[in-house]
């Protein structure tokens, strides 16, 4: 409903609409730092497990800077490229995460979900805005608008990108307390630990949801390019690479990178689901505003 005065606008060209040049910086830095915040995080986790699983030999280093390379040549070859390796890879990766859930549900107990408010409704909660963090890319749909040809083809992609995103989260959150026993299922670094001792290649093709996160190096070039009104975003793709490769570098042991990742849950809801509320309300009351001086002046005329 919030989107229907925006037409095909994305949240940036909104965001410069309603507040003019300050909005558009403002939004357009804080997601940029977002993106990369996040996607540098996940992105040790991922190959630090995938490390843990199968190469146990290689370089976590190593690892990071081949996936970055990855995400690299898929962003410059643009959106239409990203959207057909997922096109390809999501299905995979969902027949192998019911296969995986199926057999972790076998291997734990149906007894780890008691209680089933944990340590009770208050922590509840208290605490549940982290996990709303896990939707924090949903901002990235208002980033695609003018991809889409009608306002009710975006309608029905929010719809069903929430209702799959829902239902996912949920099946996969009861599998994992199923399978890990509290107090292991509180700390993803006792879960990463323990992958090769009793998940053998099971964590694997879960994780494979995590590697998409990489290519925000090319969100993060379309949103630098709108700001500044750059036409080539490959310059840009290298620049975020580095910066990106920079920021897996920053922590130096998987504890400071729990504590970077538990960080940027507690903000990160803010940014993916306020943000744009705020946005496209303020547009459109900046909109109806308008409408009414509008009938005004034309009353006034007559």
């Amino acid at each position: 409903k919030l989107y229907q005065y925006a037409g095909q606008a994305d949240l940036m060209d909104i965001a410069h609409a309603t507040f003019g040049n300050a909005g558009k910086y403002i939004l357009g830095f804080g997601l940029i730092l977002c993106f990369l915040f996040n996607s540098g995080t996940n992105l040790i986790y991922f190959a630090e497990s995938f490390k843990n699983s199968l190469l146990t030999d290689s370089s976590t280093k190593m690892m990071i800077i081949f996936l970055i390379l990855v995400a690299f040549f898929l962003a410059m070859k643009g959106l239409d490229s990203i959207a057909r390796v997922h096109a390809f890879f999501v299905p995979i990766s969902l027949i192998a995460t019911g296969i995986i859930a199926f057999f972790l549900m076998t291997e734990g107990s149906i007894q780890n979900i008691f209680p089933i408010f944990g340590t009770g409704l208050p922590n509840v909660f208290k605490l549940g805005h982290f996990a709303l963090s896990g939707f924090f890319e949903f901002i990235l749909i208002t980033l695609i608008t003018p991809y889409m040809k009608t306002y009710s083809e975006f309608s029905k992609t929010l719809k069903l990108t929430y209702v799959f995103v829902s239902a996912a989260t949920l099946i996969l959150s009861l599998v994992y307390i199923i399978a890990v026993p509290y107090p292991a299922n509180t700390n993803i670094l006792s879960v990463i630990m323990m992958t090769p001792d009793y998940m053998t290649f099971h964590h694997i093709p879960q994780e494979l949801f995590t590697v998409f996160s990489i290519f925000y190096i090319y969100v993060c070039a379309l949103i630098f390019s709108k700001m500044f009104y750059i036409n080539k975003t490959t310059p840009l793709t290298i620049c975020f690479s580095v910066v990106l490769l920079g920021i897996t570098q920053i922590p130096v042991d998987m504890n400071m990178n729990k504590d970077m990742y538990e960080i940027g849950l507690s903000f990160l809801w803010v940014v993916g689901l306020i943000v744009p509320i705020i946005v496209l309300a303020c547009n459109n009351i900046k909109i109806k505003r308008l409408q009414k001086e509008d009938k005004h002046e034309k009353k006034e005329k007559r």
